[in-house]
């Protein structure tokens, strides 16, 4: 019996499925999974990609101001749908 692969990037492809579902379900607590995704394994390793890599050794500061942002819009964007529910909608 032969075993199917996955496609070598199948996390990409999986990623971009996501981010198109994201857009066309208008679905903003998607993006905040995304994010917490892009972010966590940048915290281990460190460093981070945004427009261009950024090392928190050589570059602490802005390392640490795009992590910070990443995750508090990542906690907006999955606390809002729950926000939204319990306080009403603010549109």
């Amino acid at each position: 019996m032969e075993h199917r692969r996955m496609p070598e990037k199948w996390r990409t492809i999986f990623g971009l499925v996501m981010i198109y579902a994201a857009v066309i379900a208008n679905w903003d607590w998607m993006w905040g999974v995304l994010y917490l995704y892009w972010i966590l394994p940048d915290l281990a390793l460190r460093r981070t990609h945004f427009i261009e890599e950024i090392d928190a050794d050589r570059h602490p500061l802005l390392f640490w101001f795009l992590v910070i942002t990443l995750l508090a819009l990542s906690s907006f964007m999955l606390a809002e749908p729950l926000l939204a529910k319990v306080f009403g909608s603010v549109s």
